[in-house]
């Protein structure tokens, strides 16, 4: 669940978006949240859209870059 919650915070995405998108559910983040089964299909098709929309990494800033 953890990438799934870093997902949204990177990207802004709803969690009913988020579902839409991956399984074509709008329900399964909160049915995940609620401790609702659901198949390894399901959980790759989770992960695959996660892999195939990755967010831009953002970049770290040090302290002696941000001191120049």
């Amino acid at each position: 669940m953890w990438k799934i919650d870093r997902f949204l915070a990177a990207t802004g995405m709803t969690e009913e978006m988020f579902g839409q998108k991956a399984c074509g559910n709008r329900k399964l983040i909160p049915r995940i949240r609620a401790g609702g089964d659901f198949k390894l299909t399901r959980v790759n098709q989770i992960l695959a859209f996660l892999e195939a929309n990755k967010p831009p990494k953002r970049k770290r800033i040090t302290a002696a870059r941000a001191a120049e």
